[in-house]
């Protein structure tokens, strides 16, 4: 399988980005009003940083048959020890050394979406060709 990085939708790093200057720029405000919105701060602060975060970080790394999920925690998979790949709708749930790891499609591109599946297609096929080979 060759290397591979998948990143969120620029629509949701743009939301993310958006709202935390906004709220930012609102609390950063409110020091200048009579109105106090010190939350608006903070909020902003971490928003800005979602995004930022987002922005850098893949959602998806596969390098060296290592799959790499950006997804809480951070989860890493070796794809040589996936033993069953589950789908659901827009999920996919790797089963690797009695761990499951869901990755979501939603939050990929359209573009990124093929390719997500074509490496849960190719990781199909790798999947039964060890257990034929094992049977």
């Amino acid at each position: 399988m060759k290397d591979l990085t998948i990143r969120n939708k620029k629509k949701q790093i743009y939301i993310w980005t958006l709202l935390g200057t906004v709220m930012l720029i609102i609390g950063i405000g409110s020091v200048f009003s009579e109105i106090d919105l010190g939350f608006s701060v903070g909020s902003g602060i971490v928003y800005l940083c979602t995004g930022l975060y987002y922005w850098y970080l893949p959602y998806i790394k596969v390098k060296n048959q290592e799959l790499w999920v950006n997804n809480y925690p951070f989860r890493k998979v070796n794809l040589n020890e996936v033993t069953r790949v589950k789908q659901f709708y827009d999920e996919t749930t790797l089963f690797a050394n009695g761990k499951e790891t869901r990755i979501t499609t939603v939050q990929m591109s359209e573009e990124d979406q093929e390719r997500f599946k074509a490496l849960v297609n190719e990781l199909k096929e790798h999947i039964q060709v060890v257990s034929i080979n094992i049977t």
